[in-house]
């Protein structure tokens, strides 16, 4: 415990490489068993840590996301620290394969030839039966002349290690079948769509638009984007900024309805009180690659922004010497001030064409709650200038819906103080204020007191009569419970699976087998369940079902039972670690 405690020490830089690595492991989107067995793991040694304490971890801010590069940078960058790696460790020949490839027509694009490699030369100089001298330099038209092309210096940048692993792809003569990409109109993403299936569709689609001199970069990786989502997801910014900055206003649209399609199916989702079924967690990995898709657009823009005005003022006041000393600073860009602009305005119109309550509305519902209040802090911004509704220059009044929006994010931020705050900018409090100011400060009691309020006014929404019976079991009033929700299931049996749901949570901690087998039917059956009730019970009805098993003496449903567990909790988990 010290060791993850102590403040300021060197270990908690291992602690929080290692915390960072095992993320990384759990948004693994491997098919193989041995991919699955590999999260799993990863997930056990999280939980074997504890409850580390975030603020005292280092190694979740990563390094700015540079897009502004040149073709040269992105093929090294595939090739050092993606291609290797996924040829390397590749599970089958198959993604071996495709991994080989890429690498073969990146280095061709890049003039890498078979001369650069020792051991390459020496192979081929067995197999045609002669003996070659490896000199600094190539013939050309009989003459030796020192080897200074694009090729030579992209292979002096690899590492040993690296040089030794692609080495063999200066010669191999890979191809992949030439298949016609369906460039369908409209958004490709479904919320019942898993994550590896939408990306690669969505990939492929934008691959397909790809023009320019990277075009011929994507297309080289299309086989593998198939098998490796980490090379998916590097080149995803990449294929995005291509087809917004230099494609048709067509591909820009298609952008935009995929980019809305997958946040509106989460805004939707999270504003609906009653669903069908039992909702999976893969949507929020689809959610935050987006995130992390704005991010780093964003990001690019603010860049480009910064260096036209740094341009510009070196233009105007520094001498023409001071400029070239200066030029090396400054990002290269492909075109001249003008045409930057013209892409600098088409990735801003893409960016505001996403509406920041959608945004903060889905980041809320994959509880990035701090993402949520930057989104709806920008969202004021551009209503009035200024994010203090009470100054007289903004001009702005919250709106009850914005306020209670507010309060939602200051719940799930675990700010008591906040939730105050924004309850005094109402003309009166709500009920809903007070349970949520009670529900963070603990005070069950008077949650319960506000929940039989709210019934009163509302005897019929099945909302309340579920908030009541949470408040019950937070009381640990666990009798009362079962009697509630018995009562519950014979007067409202259309809502019979929320109510099971909510009575196992009860029955097994009680101890009552019997009745837990009974909730455990009830909820299995099809029915209509309440968001909220959903939320909270599923990890108590895994839990359930894990007993059941042991009661059982079923070794092999107890292990079951557990790996599903794993699973279901891995996904916010594999969010996190993108």
């Amino acid at each position: 415990m010290a060791l993850i405690t102590k403040v300021g020490d060197a270990n908690m830089d291992v602690m929080s490489a290692l915390i960072t690595s095992l993320l990384r492991g759990c948004a693994e989107q491997s098919r193989t068993m041995v991919g699955q067995r590999l999260k799993l793991i990863c997930a056990d040694c999280l939980g074997a840590l504890g409850a580390i304490d975030p603020s005292k971890v280092k190694g979740f801010s990563s390094m700015r996301f540079q897009i502004a590069c040149s073709d040269d940078d992105l093929i090294f960058e595939l090739i050092h620290k993606h291609l290797a790696r996924s040829f390397r460790a590749a599970p089958d020949t198959i993604i071996q394969d495709s991994a080989a490839l890429a690498i073969q027509e990146l280095l061709k694009i890049a003039g890498c030839e078979a001369s650069l490699d020792d051991n390459v030369v020496a192979s081929t100089s067995q197999t045609i039966g002669k003996r070659l001298v490896k000199l600094p330099v190539s013939v050309v038209d009989g003459k030796y002349t020192e080897l200074q092309g694009r090729g030579q210096r992209l292979w002096n940048r690899f590492s040993s290690y690296v040089k030794e692993i692609i080495a063999p792809c200066l010669t191999s003569r890979f191809q992949l079948p030439s298949v016609s990409d369906s460039t369908s109109s409209g958004p490709i993403y479904r919320p019942s769509m898993s994550f590896r299936r939408w990306i690669f569709f969505w990939i492929r689609k934008l691959t397909a638009h790809a023009t320019g001199s990277r075009a011929s970069i994507f297309y080289a990786c299309r086989g593998i984007v198939r098998h490796d989502m980490q090379i998916a997801m590097y080149l995803l910014p990449y294929l995005v900024l291509n087809a917004v900055c230099d494609g048709t206003e067509e591909a820009r649209c298609g952008i935009t309805e995929e980019i809305l399609s997958v946040l509106n199916a989460a805004a939707s989702e999270n504003s609906t009180d009653v669903v069908k079924g039992i909702s999976s967690g893969h949507n929020e990995v689809c959610i935050q690659a987006v995130f992390t898709l704005l991010d780093n657009l964003g990001q690019w823009v603010d860049d480009v922004q910064q260096e036209l005005s740094l341009s510009q003022s070196i233009q105007t006041s520094s001498s023409r010497q001071q400029a070239l000393k200066s030029k090396e600073k400054t990002i290269n860009l492909s075109s001249d001030s003008d045409q930057v602009l013209i892409q600098c305005k088409h990735v801003s119109e893409l960016l505001a064409a996403i509406h920041k309550m959608t945004l903060a509305r889905a980041s809320f519902r994959c509880q990035a709650y701090a993402r949520s209040l930057l989104y709806f802090e920008s969202h004021v911004r551009e209503k009035s200038g200024s994010f203090n509704p009470a100054s007289e220059k903004s001009g702005l009044l919250f709106e009850d819906e914005d306020i209670s929006f507010l309060m939602e994010i200051y719940s799930g931020l675990d700010e008591p103080d906040g939730l105050c705050g924004f309850a005094s900018l109402r003309k009166s409090k709500s009920l809903q204020d007070h349970l949520l100011i009670n529900k963070k400060a603990g005070n069950w009691a008077e949650v319960l007191t506000s929940c039989e309020q709210a019934l009163q006014m509302e005897p019929t929404s099945v909302q309340r009569h579920s908030d009541v019976v949470n408040c019950l079991l937070n009381m640990c009033h666990l009798q009362a419970t079962v009697t509630h929700v018995d009562g519950l299931i014979s007067r409202i049996p259309k809502y019979q699976k929320t109510w099971c749901m909510q009575g196992v949570q009860a029955a097994w901690r009680l101890g009552r087998w019997d009745l837990m087998d009974e909730y455990l039917n009830g909820a299995d059956e099809e029915g209509l369940v309440c968001s909220s009730s959903e939320s909270n019970a599923l990890f108590d009805m895994d839990v359930a079902k894990i007993l059941q098993a042991i009661m059982k003496r079923d070794q092999f449903s107890v292990a079951k039972k557990i790996t599903l567990s794993k699973q279901a909790l891995i996904a916010p988990l594999a969010a996190a670690g993108m």
